[in-house]
């Protein structure tokens, strides 16, 4: 079944439960694939490394730092003394 196919389905639901239980599902997928790509990128970073970050998104200034800890789903990284917790995601190896 594709992603059409899941589509027409879901619009052809008549109850609100059923369309619970189906979003349930889909968010518990989500947070698994999100758990699985964490892990793969969390062992692309080690301690020690340099990475770069945007610290705001708005004015787009990037920061770069050094990885002081490696946590399950975020490093620590510090800049010019101060520590931030900055998810997988975010981070670019330098």
């Amino acid at each position: 079944m594709g992603s059409q196919d899941i589509m027409i389905a879901i619009s052809e639901l008549t109850s609100s439960n059923e369309a619970r239980i189906i979003a349930d599902h889909v968010i518990n997928k989500l947070k698994t694939l999100r758990q699985y790509e964490n892990r793969v990128k969390s062992g692309l970073f080690c301690t020690g490394q340099e990475v770069r970050f945007n610290a705001d998104a708005g004015r787009l200034k990037s920061k770069t730092g050094i990885i002081t800890k490696v946590n399950i789903t975020k490093a620590v990284v510090t800049v010019d003394g101060c520590s931030w917790n900055i998810p997988f995601s975010m981070l670019e190896a330098v």
